[in-house]
């Protein structure tokens, strides 16, 4: 969908329509951070009727944000390490000094540590690892949220944007804020929006109907708030086990209530006449009170099948968590020392679902520094091109560090360094450890074995003269 000229009166329309799915992501980061459920607005009614004087437990037990977690932290609980790749940054280096009918001073190995230091810089001024980490979080909530690039003075500065505060379009992205306004004596609350293009931003106030305000040429080569989904339909991680969530807290809720109000046993009087009013007051005051003439009392007591409750919680947990494909930490299994193949199986249908998600954010990426790398080449920082850029996703993966030891033992020489490294679960940035490794030895150890020194190929001249002397002591 396109919005085509934009002014304030498609602005208005864009966000009417857009208004639902900001809703519906600011409920969800609601039931994430627990601050208002379903459960919470629940109204016990009887024949049609609120029932007011009953006690009435609201519990919630959050599964949800279990289930956000563990998929943010498994993705992106190591940094995803964002590295220029050698071999393509030289290439499209020489690519754009043909463009440019020039050749820049300096060798390509000096321009690449230079690139790679901007690069670097700029995740750091940025605290990218915590965004990142924040973008996960907000696509497994919401199934979407949005990043912003802009300047601020001369620095390159980007800012993560929640799902319920921005809305896409083919041609254009919206970012909805509100600010506080103090006005004598009174606190006001105005709404503003700001429309990126891929050429201005346009700033629009609301003030009792949309008005516009500015238009500023952002200076970037395309449109700056770019959107990263958790998937192709844009679906969080728990969007197919919502009403299995809201059914435990209920069976919860109804349980612990029913035990605190006493509505577990029903006392009874049965006799000709009816207890007087003086005989229940005494009875609850004191506990108990002398029976009429021809009355008997009894307890009829409710029997709840606890274990059938606790099987039917336990079933209906396991199920959101098979349903969500995400690994339920409570299993059992978890707590033994499962082998790396049965973890595997384990893990399986929770990869499957990871993969998407990390294809979808190195997409996602890969359009963020398209034009993080764009608005540096303009501002003289660097010719990097963000097809040279490597994103490496490294699973928080249970460690199983003997296995891995003889895994890496057994794949030396036969595997390239850097394509071994990444099966290391501990090693976050495969071509950091690399290159280290490679200044420990003083060798390149992409063409050569992880285990050999640079001792080995070389051979002592001595020894051509102690076999010949050798030879001739023997003859003799």
């Amino acid at each position: 969908m396109k919005i085509g000229q934009i002014n304030e009166k498609t602005i208005n329309t864009a966000i009417s329509l857009t208004e639902g799915k900001r809703r519906k992501a600011a409920s969800l980061i609601e039931r994430y951070d627990q601050e208002e459920l379903p459960i919470h607005d629940r109204v016990y009614m009887i024949d049609g009727e609120e029932q007011k004087g009953l006690i009435k437990r609201l519990l919630s037990v959050d599964i949800f944000s279990e289930i956000v977690d563990i998929s943010t932290g498994y993705l992106v609980g190591i940094p995803v390490a964002i590295n220029l790749n050698k071999d393509r940054y030289k290439r499209e280096l020489s690519l754009f000094q043909k463009a440019k009918n020039k050749i820049l001073p300096g060798s390509s190995e000096k321009k690449l540590d230079e690139d790679s230091y901007l690069l670097q810089r700029y995740g750091i001024i940025n605290d990218i690892d915590l965004q990142n980490a924040e973008v996960e979080k907000f696509c497994s909530i919401a199934g979407y949220c949005g990043r912003l690039n802009y300047v601020s003075g001369t620095e390159i500065m980007s800012k993560t944007i929640k799902p319920s505060e921005c809305s896409f379009f083919d041609d254009a992205a919206l970012y909805l804020s509100s600010v506080d306004e103090i006005t004598e004596n009174t606190v006001k609350t105005v709404l503003y929006c700001r429309v990126y293009d891929a050429v201005n931003m346009y700033e629009f106030k609301n003030d009792g109907g949309w008005k516009f305000v500015k238009e500023v040429s952002h200076g970037f080569d395309g449109i700056p708030l770019i959107e990263c989904k958790n998937n192709e339909r844009g679906n969080s991680d728990a969007y197919n086990v919502i009403d299995l969530l809201d059914q435990i807290d209920r069976i919860i809720s109804d349980w612990a209530s029913e035990t605190e109000q006493g509505r577990l046993a029903a006392l009874i009087a049965m006799g000709k006449t009816k207890p007087s009013d003086t005989f229940i007051a005494e009875l609850k005051k004191n506990g108990g009170a002398y029976l009429p003439d021809g009355t008997d009392i009894k307890y009829i007591t409710k029997e709840i099948p606890f274990e059938q409750i606790l099987a039917l919680l336990k079933y209906l947990r396991e199920e959101a968590f098979y349903t969500s494909k995400t690994p339920n930490m409570r299993d059992e299994s978890f707590g033994g020392n499962l082998s790396g193949v049965a973890l595997e199986y384990k893990f399986r249908p929770f990869e499957f679902k990871c993969v998407t998600k990390e294809r979808h954010f190195t997409a996602f990426l890969r359009e963020h520094y398209r034009l993080v790398c764009g608005i540096m080449q303009k501002f003289g920082k660097g010719d990097i091109a963000y097809s040279a850029i490597d994103f490496t996703f490294t699973r928080n993966y249970p460690k199983n560090l003997f296995e891995e030891a003889q895994t890496q033992n057994l794949l030396d020489g036969k595997v390239p360094v850097k394509d071994r490294l990444k099966l290391c679960s501990f090693i976050s940035d495969p071509d950091k450890a690399a290159r280290e490794l490679e200044a420990e030895r003083g060798e390149s150890l992409y063409s050569g074995s992880f285990s050999k020194t640079k001792t080995e190929d070389k051979k002592d001249p001595n020894e051509d003269i102690e076999d010949e002397e050798s030879g001739y002591k023997e003859s003799a």
